[in-house]
Parts: structure tokens; sequence; C-alpha cells
């Protein structure tokens, strides 16, 4: 597990890693070249890759602990007794 954490986004998740990234670039050249369209279009691609990497620990968390699993079994009490049927 500790390796998993050292990995970086690119390695773990290559779409999110890529809209981060490109939508950052885009935010710098935007911010350089004093582009409105281009700042406002990196942030939203900034925001979608954010949301979606959200949105997939959320689901992944609650897939492996899910809350409707009993941890216990119990037997009931009828079932102690042996019953035998004669052929």
């Amino acid at each position: 597990m500790a390796r998993l954490a050292q990995r970086s986004i690119y390695r773990q998740d290559p779409l999110m890693g890529w809209l981060l990234t490109g939508g950052a670039v885009n935010v710098i050249l935007g911010g350089m070249a004093e582009q409105t369209v281009l700042v406002l279009l990196g942030l939203v691609t900034v925001g979608l890759g954010l949301s979606l990497r959200w949105l997939y620990l959320y689901s992944r968390h609650s897939l492996s602990n899910p809350a409707s699993t009993p941890s216990n079994f119990s037997i009931p009490s009828d079932a102690s007794t042996v019953k035998s049927y004669k052929l």
C-alpha cells in the first residue's frame, strides 16, 4: 500500500493525469499570452480532472467498504438438533 501512495498521478490514472497537466499548461500559456478563453478552458479542464479523480476515489472507497455487509453470522437455534429420516 505504501508503494501505491508513492506512484504519480500519471501512473495511477493516466486520463486524469493528462487532464490535470493539459489544463495546467492551458492556464499558464493563457495567462502569459493574456488569452482569457485559454485560461478558462484550462480551468475547466483542471476542474474536470479533479472532479473525475474525486469521483473515482469516492466510488472505489465506497465499493471496498460496503456498509450492508454483516460481520457476524448466527445459526438458528433449531439448527442444532439433527433430524434423521428413515428411507
